[in-house]
């Protein structure tokens, strides 16, 4: 069978097409599902697809099939008999549902984890060993622990301040921190990590010892080139011979001689003979004409020797131009081989990997091994690999991976890639898009037997189809893209040529026709008056498609830099729009959250006046907004309040700081919650908020530093179906679609994604440096590899264009462009690529600023009823004096960005039980975890049901109902020192009784277990101890352990 790759476009359906790929498998063979595995670019995408998934095989089991094309494409595919069809449907969501842990649809990270997890030994990781997702969370301690080795270590100390001093100089930053906490982020990316590996075999001292020798060899380069420089000088000078007699002038060989003598003052990419120097000597050519005849005859008699020092100093100058970009990242080098170090004590000392290293450990596993060892079994679990967003894969991810493909190729299995290298826009984030471009060819193939083996593999089972019918956009969208990706593919070069050579979508049959695109060139003197004038447009815009029948949410502003989202936001804000953001999204931002951590900071100290101010402000915010806030910050500063007493007297509250400061953070915050916040409404927010502080040190102090190194780092998930305007990164926006686009995604001139270059190098001395680090600038040409710096032109290029294309792909019936016009040499860069395409379709005025292709097609405001169906409509806060236990806070679910297993209903279940006091807890558990986006709206409703059979059972409602005492996942010390965690302990007038949830098969281990449990409190001196088992299946089974 073979590997199919589907080369798509933006809106040509690709994961219709994946997900009817994976049901073709599944409906001829139902129970294959636990053999596929798909690979997506998020969780967010993972998540969608199990929806589709799940969705159509609820379509077909429904009968309601017909209805929908992509289905009965589907249909046609599989070639079953329709009743056959059904009822392999049904054992599918059946089998599915059932086992839903092998249900694997997961990102690349997630997999490779699962990976790690099996086989921590073998990687040399512990077993328990903890993932870091934020590079923040780590990078703050790796620059800690390097600068605890500053004075005590001295030749770290040396190169971190070599490092520091030259990067200042670079980047006109002073901050050590600053550059250390960039440089730490920088080289946790694969190319480095690729590359070092190869100065794995020295040690600190041996590499800093080849620095010495390089800077040497350096300095004794220079010092022979000013020596053989001055020598051709001086030769002139006694000849009596000037600048002017020689051939070229101030561009001849007297100036090549010059700089060459000033060696050591003058830039290396000014040293090399210019073309007329070269052309001179070539053609033996010595004098300039206005050269008097005894010039002349002095010059012919020492030209053999003017010719001599300057071939000797050609040959100089060649080692020396390799030793002078060495240095200039030599100091990095070493540094980044300290990091590796550094990073591996790290993880032995705190059991801390962070995620990007995940890649790294498998790749050290499987490289140039047939059929790795730590892949065995994945392998006869897996037959299948479907890999979605292909082209933003990575190096190293698709050599782990290629093992697997190769394998089930071998035993002439399907497996299926979809991509498309039009919207690569992840190289910053190690995303190599020539992977998926030169399929079957393997990127960079290293030679070997197995990767030709491999490759050979790929080229026999490659099948390629072009996904080329764009089922999002209207034609005038559809139409304009072509016309203007084709004009920028015509103008970019062989290598953007490539990758747009299938770009021109078709506009389907079914009603497509319409939509708008409009252009706005906007000018302005300086860059406050463009930002100003880009908001004017863009009220403009959105005022006029409110008119027009379109509602907020219909709307996406796509910006290209976080900070345009920022000012954008701010300012729709500021009119009174409801906006999602990044800001708006921004744990921190929140008054409530303000109010929360402002008051944890003034029982640090009580005289703070920020945050007495912070506080006073955001109650007012939320209170009293039509308040003056002059008058009201003056009352409260006229009564120098310096205790916490005096402020909350000031809000009609009574409690001492003694009383609060005997409590728990999250008691103390809910004291603040009900007196001073005093909200009735959920508030998404300040759950996270108060997930962390029970995640946090229980010291005020330490929770203070804690929230405010992290507090930029938290955002919530983006509520779906709100009406507001969404403003976002292009990158934010990848996958998504609206009905309108506003793009302001103009740049002033095209930057290189990337400034560093390895390269494998071979010196006479020292020889046993054998990787190099070299600035990418056009300086390479001094060593022939100007083709380096001319690829990174080309793919920083692309990287542009392709954040434009994904940005003008993303609407559906309109696309407004606003681009940076000025003047002709001021222009941004869309703009000259607008105006050029303009004068070539023969539509450029210069006195015209707005382009308009098509008309803005109707719509009608969908029924605010269907935009908020996850809406909170109560808070639950209790005063700790009710002695409600509160439970203790799942560890994982929160702050992980990534979900490192299937959707187990069985751990969801878990995760909101560990939650729930009584039934009056169900609701807001499930919503709240809908409105982070972890659960779909059919999931909460499957589990709501679960959850309310379970409290309302005739036998467990007692142990469910206001009031009770209890404690879930409490966890116990047994003697033997081993710990055991209880799902539930609910005491009862004298008795306990325990709880354990189960969601797997009946097994006489679970009453095993519970009787160990039970003896365990019998043991502490409870009398009687009653434990129950709780089946969680299709009904609720209860069995006593006795």
């Amino acid at each position: 069978m073979p590997l199919v790759v589907y080369k798509s476009s933006a809106g040509s359906g690709k994961t219709t097409t994946l997900v009817n790929e994976y049901l073709k498998i599944c409906l001829k063979h139902p129970e294959d599902f636990r053999h596929i595995l798909a690979i997506t670019f998020t969780n967010k995408a993972a998540h969608e697809m199990k929806d589709r998934i799940i969705e159509t095989l609820k379509i077909i089991v429904n009968g309601h099939w017909k209805e929908d094309d992509r289905i009965v494409l589907l249909f046609e595919k599989v070639q079953l008999p329709e009743k056959e069809f059904s009822l392999s449907a049904k054992q599918v969501l059946s089998f599915i549902l059932h086992r839903f842990e092998d249900f694997s649809v997961s990102t690349i990270d997630s997999f490779i984890h699962k990976v790690i997890r099996t086989f921590s030994n073998e990687v040399n990781l512990p077993p328990n060993f903890e993932v870091v997702l934020e590079q923040n969370d780590m990078t703050s301690e790796i620059v800690q622990s390097l600068y605890d080795k500053v004075g005590s270590d001295a030749i770290l100390t040396e190169i971190l301040v070599k490092f520091v001093l030259t990067q200042a100089e670079e980047e006109k930053n002073a901050d050590p921190t600053y550059m250390l906490n960039r440089f730490i982020t920088s080289q946790l990316s694969e190319e480095s990590f690729l590359q070092v590996k190869k100065l794995a075999g020295l040690s600190t001292d041996e590499l800093w010892i080849l620095i010495k020798k390089l800077l040497e060899k350096l300095e004794l380069q220079k010092a022979t080139i000013e020596k053989e420089a001055l020598t051709a000088l001086d030769l002139l000078n006694i000849h009596g011979i000037l600048p002017g007699d020689l051939a070229g002038g101030s561009n001849g060989i007297y100036n090549f001689f010059n700089k060459a003598a000033r060696v050591k003052s003058t830039d290396a990419e000014k040293l090399p003979a210019t073309a007329t120097v070269l052309k001179n000597i070539a053609e033996d050519k010595w004098t300039s004409t206005k050269a008097n005849a005894f010039a002349k005859q002095e010059i012919d008699s020492i030209k053999s020797q003017l010719l001599h020092h300057f071939e000797c100093l050609i040959d100089l100058l060649e080692p020396y131009y390799m030793f002078y970009l060495l240095s200039k990242k030599i100091y990095t080098l070493a540094l980044v081989h300290e990091l590796r170090q550094v990073m591996t004590a790290y993880t032995e000392e705190t059991g801390k990997v962070h995620i990007s290293e995940f890649n790294k450990l498998v790749h050290n596993e499987v490289a140039e091994q047939p059929v790795p060892f730590i892949y065995e079994r994945l392998g006869k679990k897996y037959r299948h690999f479907l890999i979605d967003e292909f082209q933003d894969t990575s190096l190293l991810q698709w050599d782990n991976l290629l093992p697997l493909i190769d394998e089930s190729l071998a035993y002439n299995r399907f497996n299926m890639i979809v991509g498309d290298a039009k919207q690569a826009i992840y190289r910053f984030r190690n995303g190599e898009v020539e992977l998926f471009a030169n399929l079957p060819r393997l990127h960079e193939n290293n030679g070997s037997s197995l990767s030709a083996q491999r490759e050979n593999q790929l080229i026999h089972a490659y099948q390629e189809i072009q996904l080329d019918t764009n089922w999002r956009s209207l034609e005038q969208i559809i139409r304009f893209n072509n016309r203007f990706f084709d004009f920028l593919k015509s103008q970019s070069g062989e290598y953007i040529a490539k990758i747009y050579a299938h770009h021109e979508q078709l506009v389907p049959g079914n009603n497509k026709s319409g939509g708008l695109v409009r252009v706005d060139l906007i000018t302005a003197e300086n860059k406050a008056e463009l930002v100003a004038r880009k908001k004017e447009k863009i009220r403009e815009i959105v005022e006029n498609l409110l008119e027009k029948g379109y509602a907020l949410h219909d709307l996406g502003i796509l910006c290209r830099t976080k900070e345009a989202v920022r000012e954008h936001a701010a300012f729709l804000i500021g009119l009174g729009y409801e906006v999602l953001s990044e800001e708006s999204l921004l744990v921190a931002n929140a008054p409530e959250v303000q109010v929360l951590s402002a008051f944890f900071q003034l029982l640090a100290n009580p005289t703070d006046a920020i945050a007495q101010t912070t506080i006073a402000e955001n109650l007012r915010l939320l209170h009293h907004p039509e308040t003056n806030a002059d008058q009201f910050l003056r009352e409260l500063i006229s009564l120098k309040c310096d205790s916490i007493k005096c402020l909350l007297q000031f809000f009609g509250v009574e409690i001492t700081e003694s009383q609060l400061a005997q409590k728990p953070l999250t008691e103390i915050a809910d004291f603040v919650w009900r007196n001073l916040v005093k909200a009735s409404k959920a508030n998404v927010f300040v759950q996270y908020y108060y997930e962390f502080l029970q995640q946090s040190p229980q010291s005020i102090e330490s929770m203070i530093r804690l929230w405010e190194d992290k507090k930029n780092n938290y955002y919530i998930a983006s509520p779906e179906n709100t009406n507001a305007i969404q403003v976002m990164t292009v990158h934010k926006s990848k996958g998504l679609a609206f009905t309108v686009v506003i793009a302001d995604t103009d740049l002033e001139r095209i930057k290189h994604t990337k400034d560093e270059f390895w390269m494998d190098i071979r010196l006479a001395e020292p020889e046993e440096l054998e990787i190099g680090l070299f600035p990418l600038t056009k300086a390479l040409s001094l060593i022939d590899r100007e083709d380096v710096y001319l690829r990174e032109q080309n793919r920083s290029l692309l990287d542009v264009l392709n954040v434009l294309y994904v940005a003008f792909t993303r609407p559906k019936k309109a696309l407004f462009i606003l681009a940076n016009n000025n003047d002709e040499k001021r222009r941004g860069k869309l703009a000259s690529y607008l105006v050029e395409y303009l004068k070539k379709e023969n539509l450029f005025d210069e006195n015209q600023l707005t382009y308009q292709f098509g008309q803005l097609p109707g719509h009608s405001l969908q029924n605010d009823r269907d935009l908020f169906p996850n809406q909170l409509s109560t808070w639950s806060s209790f005063p700790w004096e009710d002695d409600r236990w509160v439970t203790k806070p799942d560890e994982t679910l929160f702050f992980d960005a990534i979900k490192t297993s299937g959707r187990d209903y069985g751990i969801m279940l878990h995760q909101l039980l560990a939650h729930i006091i009584d039934h009056r807890d169900i609701e807001f558990q499930v919503n709240f975890r809908v409105s982070l986006g972890n659960y779909t709206t059919g999931e909460a409703e499957l589990l709501t049901s679960i959850l309310n059979q379970l409290v309302q059972h005739p036998t467990l409602q007692p142990y469910f109902s206001p009031g009770v005492w209890c404690r879930n996942e409490t966890e116990l010390l047994l003697n033997s020192g081993e710990i055991i965690r209880l799902d539930r302990v609910v005491k009862t007038d004298n008795k306990l009784v325990i709880i354990d949830y189960k969601t797997g098969v009946k097994s006489p281990e679970h009453s095993m277990q519970m009787e160990k449990y039970r003896q365990a409190l019998t043991n502490l001196g409870y009398g009687e101890v009653k434990a129950l088992l709780v089946y969680l299946m299709d009904e609720i089974e209860i069995e006593e352990v006795v």
